[in-house]
């Protein structure tokens, strides 16, 4: 059997990205205690909506 499109074309509509927690937290320069009760909450990998949904930054309001 032979196929005539690569698999990389093909894209899902609706697929998650999945991030580690860790690489998660550098990026957003989290504090050591919120990356420890994300990793405590979703384990080391976790979805890009489920970090930003229990991520905890502060407001700078002016």
């Amino acid at each position: 059997m032979t196929f005539s499109e690569p698999a990389t074309k093909f894209k899902i509509p609706n697929s998650k990205k999945v991030r580690c927690v860790v690489d998660f937290a550098r990026r957003h320069r989290l504090h050591v205690k919120e990356q420890s009760q994300l990793l405590k909450l979703l384990g080391p990998m976790a979805t890009e909506q489920e970090l930003l949904m229990n991520v905890r930054k502060e407001l700078n309001l002016r």
